[in-house]
């Protein structure tokens, strides 16, 4: 059965390189990003990826790493990853990693990680952490962790944290934890 998997899995390797044009969709199997059937640069977006570690341009679909996944512009669908999932563009839908997920710039969806949720942009949806959640600007939402919750612009929704929230400008919502914070309320 290993072995059926293994040629099926280098046969299409091989091939499918053969089938993408630019600004097409592709279909991306990796290894680690030189050793890829989709080019980083290539300019196509991915509609499916799977990996051990994978970057591509831009992922419209669904993408399950081992360790870990990086998207270079915009990504919409699913990123399943063991490690860490990194969008350094727009981020819509969802994101699952063993430790951390890192958005960019606008984040819309469900990221949940095992550690960290990092969102540099606004971000609105659902984040939930291990450790600590994280938004770089406003979040509109539902931040859960044991440890922190962080805003740092003016947000809304619920934090729930065991140690603290905070919201460095105006909250409005329920914060509800040891300790919360907000610039006003």
């Amino acid at each position: 059965m290993y072995r059926i998997v293994a040629a099926l899995f280098f046969s299409i390797w091989f091939f499918l390189p053969l089938s993408g044009q630019s600004g097409k969709a592709s279909v991306n199997l990796s290894l680690w990003p030189p050793v890829a059937t989709a080019a980083v640069d290539s300019g196509r977006f991915t509609a499916v990826n799977v990996g051990f570690y994978s970057r591509n341009y831009e992922l419209r679909g669904v993408g399950i790493n081992v360790l870990a996944y990086t998207v270079e512009t915009t990504a919409r669908g699913g990123m399943f990853s063991g490690l860490n999932n990194l969008v350094k563009g727009d981020f819509r839908s969802f994101q699952l990693a063993g430790i951390q997920n890192t958005n960019g710039a606008f984040v819309q969806g469900v990221t949940i990680a095992g550690m960290t949720n990092f969102a540099i942009g606004e971000a609105s949806g659902v984040q939930m952490a291990g450790a600590v959640n994280i938004a770089g600007s406003c979040f509109r939402g539902v931040q859960i962790s044991p440890a922190v919750n962080i805003t740092a612009a003016s947000s809304g929704g619920i934090q729930l944290a065991v140690i603290a929230n905070i919201s460095a400008e105006r909250f409005q919502g329920l914060q509800l934890g040891a300790e919360n914070y907000a610039g006003t309320v």
